[in-house]
């Protein structure tokens, strides 16, 4: 499985042992998962558990074995649990003689089972935890996993500068020590990762350096995709990544479907994003991400703002940003310019984090929400946060007396009287 094409072979090979030994099932389970066949995963799975007694060690290897393919299929608070309480035990039994469960493997799972039910801020602990076992014990091909963990958490998170940068470092290492099966899904999250900083020119040199014959991953599907959007081919983008999703389906992999169509919302079509998940059956990885499509479809305000609330809980700042970025539009539609105003100062704070996102839910025309120039935005939310204006004026190296004139412009333009009425109507 460490080498391109290698996993049809390593299932050819376990159908040559002994299919009562747990542990080559546990190995099959892995194998399948990575050929996206999330359902004979699990199947793979409770077939190796019930070979299981009920001692305390029997129990963690079954959790962590029952980790990621409960999450592919979409029984994301399961997996979650059965991840955590195979940690623990990894953590607690660690540098015993004979430890059954690494730390490493362990954290790996749960890394992979938080990004996948749409955790990233918790993702981001656990592949970290995986990357601190993995270099103590010079491990190589998981201090490479790690990596490529770490910068998927970071691309969820919105942090584009440290997900480019986990994943170059995923990249280079699997070209010079491996293992070889991790280049091509690290150049293609790359490229996605650039292509959401707005430059195409570096995605597309990213897929070309992809030898040709090698069968598309998921994250070279995505990119393509993306790439063909933005060239304005938006009807084969979205036709593409709905067929994509459809055998995702079919194939019981729900948390890979719900990948597929959050890509549709946020970078192609929200509307056909939401008809889909309609279609779908009810699934945990489903419930924000189709809440998200049915908003940005419908122009609800109301409902940006808690899908944004929600995202900021979990971690995912650009998203959250996304969602607020429409939401503030909205609210000038309907004629509330304040409350745009608001909700644009709020994502201009969130941006800050975001490494130079350039994404298209945030590359509509800029609301200068209420006449408030950008600079005025940036003024009124340290004065909303309590800073007077000589302590503005120090940090943005402007003049208290330029910093009061702005002040003045932005009471008018808000119909506020007083600092704290500003806090309150930035509230």
């Amino acid at each position: 499985a460490s080498v391109p094409a290698g996993l049809r072979q390593g299932l050819a090979a376990l159908d040559r042992l002994d299919r009562s030994n747990p542990g080559n099932e546990f190995i099959r389970a892995t194998l399948l998962l990575y050929l996206e066949e999330a359902v004979l995963a699990l199947e793979a799975v409770e077939s190796a558990a019930a070979m299981f007694g009920d001692s305390e060690p029997e129990r963690a290897i079954v959790a962590h074995g029952r980790t990621q393919p409960l999450a592919a299929v979409g029984r994301s608070t399961e997996a979650i649990a059965d991840g955590r309480a195979a940690l623990r035990f990894a953590q607690q039994t660690a540098g015993m003689p004979g430890a059954p469960l690494p730390v490493t493997a362990a954290a790996h799972s749960l890394a992979a089972t938080l990004q996948q039910s749409l955790f990233p801020a918790e993702a981001w602990d656990a592949a970290m935890l995986a990357l601190e076992s993995s270099t103590a014990t010079d491990d190589e091909p998981s201090t490479r996993i790690a990596e490529f963990r770490l910068g998927f958490a970071a691309l969820d998170a919105g942090r584009l500068d440290d997900a480019a940068r986990w994943f170059r470092e995923a990249r280079s290492g699997a070209m010079s020590i491996g293992p070889a099966s991790l280049v091509v899904p690290s150049t293609a999250m790359l490229a996605i990762t650039v292509l959401s900083q707005g430059d195409v020119g570096a995605a597309e040199q990213l897929l070309a350096e992809i030898p040709s014959g090698i069968a598309e991953d998921p994250p070279q599907r995505v990119a393509r995709a993306l790439v063909a959007a933005h060239h304005d081919r938006r009807d084969e983008a979205r036709e593409r990544l709905l067929a994509h999703a459809r055998e995702a389906t079919g194939r019981g992999y729900l948390a890979l479907t719900e990948q597929y169509l959050h890509w549709i919302t946020r970078f192609v079509d929200a509307a056909a994003a939401a008809e889909e998940y309609a279609a779908l059956p009810a699934a945990e990885p489903f419930a924000v991400p189709a809440r998200h499509a049915r908003a940005e479809a419908a122009g609800d305000r109301r409902e940006l703002e808690a899908v944004a609330d929600e995202w900021e809980r979990r971690g995912a700042l650009l998203w959250a940003a996304e969602a607020l970025t429409s939401a503030s539009r909205a609210a000038l539609a309907e004629g509330d310019p304040r409350r745009a105003a608001t909700l644009q100062t709020r994502v201009d704070r969130l941006l800050e984090h975001c490494g130079g996102a350039a994404t298209p839910l945030l590359a509509r025309p800029v609301v200068e929400a209420a006449g408030l120039t950008a600079r005025e935005r940036e003024i009124a939310a340290l004065a909303a946060r309590g800073l007077s204006s000589k302590q503005i004026a120090d940090e943005l190296f402007l003049s208290s007396r330029t910093i009061d004139n702005h002040l003045r412009s932005i009471y008018m333009k808000l119909d506020v009287r007083s600092r704290r009425e500003l806090t309150e109507a930035l509230s």
